[in-house]
Order: structure tokens, then sequence, then C-alpha cells
């Protein structure tokens, strides 16, 4: 059966790049998906970055104007935070008396024991350091006193991997635009049309491409409504880089 799409026609390479391939190449997987989540990751690096900044700021500005305490260690608890489940986490309970006002009530402070670099046990002293003015806002210097980039150390490893991912975006994109570009087009055959993960509006087009004397088939997701336009049997053009047939593209999913 023969396709409206075998109709149209696909001049010779090289083509012009236009706007709507170039928005067209942007939305095709996996490049959207990339940069989908290159894009999410960094939103989720910048706001927990923005936390980790502003407690940095709080502990210089404490440290210019604070006064220092011993605080004593009062419990030592297990649980597990917010009912999460696994291990339950041990945790350093603490109070200090704040040196002024002379009838400042204490103040109680928790850390997690795994960011001290020594056991702590109970009646054991720590160093903290406090706002005069406002006891509550208080560090202790022994597991929060960390530099800036100490603090956003896992933020910078997600941002590496992140440029990876967008780089890889990069490069598909790039591809899939050189294929468009310069490859001739080359008639294939639908053998299925079916779901793919990518969701409800994405299906999976099988086609088979005639190279020489072998048979390619190629796994391509297209939009859904463009799918609904082809049916097993038709014959569409393919965009088939020379030489890489398996890397061939639906000519219509993009020009």
């Amino acid at each position: 059966m023969e396709n409206s799409n075998t109709a149209l026609s696909y001049s010779d390479p090289p083509r012009v790049i236009t706007a709507r391939i170039r928005y067209r190449a942007l939305a095709a997987k996996p490049v959207s998906i990339l940069l989908l989540i290159g894009l999410v990751t960094v939103a989720v690096c910048a706001y927990t970055a923005r936390g980790h900044f502003r407690d940095w700021s709080r502990i210089r500005r404490l440290k210019s104007v604070g006064r220092s305490a011993q605080a004593v260690v009062t419990n030592i608890l297990r649980c597990r935070p917010g009912g999460q489940r696994g291990a339950a986490r041990e945790y350093i309970a603490f109070e200090f008396r704040p040196l002024d006002p002379s009838d400042a009530q204490p103040v109680s402070g928790q850390r997690l024991h795994s960011l001290f670099l020594r056991q702590i046990k109970l009646g054991d002293k720590l160093d903290v350091t406090y706002d005069p003015a406002t006891p509550e806002d208080f560090f202790c210097p022994e597991v929060d006193d960390q530099s800036l980039i100490g603090r956003l150390s896992a933020q910078i490893i997600f941002l590496i991997a992140v440029l990876a991912l967008l780089l890889w975006a990069c490069f598909r994109y790039f591809a899939l635009l050189r294929i468009v570009r310069n490859s001739p087009a080359q008639l294939g055959t639908v053998v299925e049309i079916g779901p793919c993960a990518q969701g409800a509006f994405s299906r999976l087009v099988v086609v088979t491409l005639q190279v020489a004397d072998r048979v390619v088939i190629l796994k391509r997701v297209v939009p859904a409504r463009l799918a609904q336009s082809f049916s097993i049997g038709d014959s569409i053009w393919l965009l088939v880089p020379p030489g890489k047939p398996h890397r061939g593209i639906i000519a219509a999913a993009f020009i």
C-alpha cells in the first residue's frame, strides 16, 4: 500500500534547516528527555545550593558577631526522620546555656552522630557559637563549619553530570540536523505501529528498509498524530545516512 507521505517531495541534500526542523529535532527523543532531565536537575541543584549558601552566610556572620559557649550532650537518640523506612539514624542531643543575659534559658540542639569525627558519649562537651541577641541562632563548629565548596560538593557533582547530559543532548540534536541536511531519502515499509514507554502522545513505528542485499529494521518514536497517518504496509520516506542505515529517521517527523 502506498501512503500519502510517498507523494511528498524531499529535495536532494544538502537541505536548508528551517526553524521548524530545529524545533522538531529539539522535541525528538532522546534530545527532549535529556534536556528535560538536565533542566530539572539544574533547578533542584539551584534550589538546594541557595539553602546551603544562606546557611554558610549565616555561619560567617555568627563567626564575626557570635559568642562561644560549651554545650553538654544530654541524650543520644536513634530514630527514623519523618517516619522514613530503613536503618534508624543516631542523633546527638545537646544543651547549652548562653553566657548573657545571666537569666537566659538553656538552648537545645541536635546533630547527626555520623557528622562527628569522634565517638560522642553522654556528658561530652561540644563547642558552640551563638548570636547574643538570639541564642537560638547558633552553630556547632565541629560539624557545621564547612567551606562553601564542601557544602556544595553534591550540587557540583550533579552539575557535572548534568553538563555531560546536556553535551550528549547537543550531540544528538546536531546529529539529527546533519541527517536531515545531508542524507538522501529512501522508501521504507511500515511493519508495526504500537505504544511506547514515552507516553500516550507518542507511538513506536517499526519500519523495514532494503539496503543492498539485506533488510534493516528501524524502530522510531514519533508523535501519535503522525503515527495516525501510517498504516501497516505503507511505504514512507526515510532519511538514511550513507553507510549508516541503522541511523535512518522518518522524514515526515522532521520535514
